[in-house]
């Protein structure tokens, strides 16, 4: 394994980690296919996208939960 896969590798584990630890709910199936479409340099711009659209739901469902928390 190169030193470069091997730093990959050690962010990976340190973000399933921090995931882990927060709680956050992740598709490993899903994520394991948009690493291998983010290969094709075509589909990165669709892939960021993705992403971006699945950060902003998952900010908006968790906003909405607290605020139901804070108002009982």
């Amino acid at each position: 394994i190169s030193e470069y896969d091997r730093n990959q590798l050690d962010k990976y584990v340190a973000i399933k980690e921090d995931i882990e630890q927060k709680e956050i709910r992740l598709d490993y199936v899903q994520l394991a296919v948009d690493f291998y479409l983010y290969q094709d340099l075509e589909k990165i711009p669709e892939i960021r996208l993705k992403w971006g659209r699945d950060f902003y739901r998952y900010c908006n469902v968790k906003a909405e939960n607290e605020e139901e928390k804070e108002n009982g």
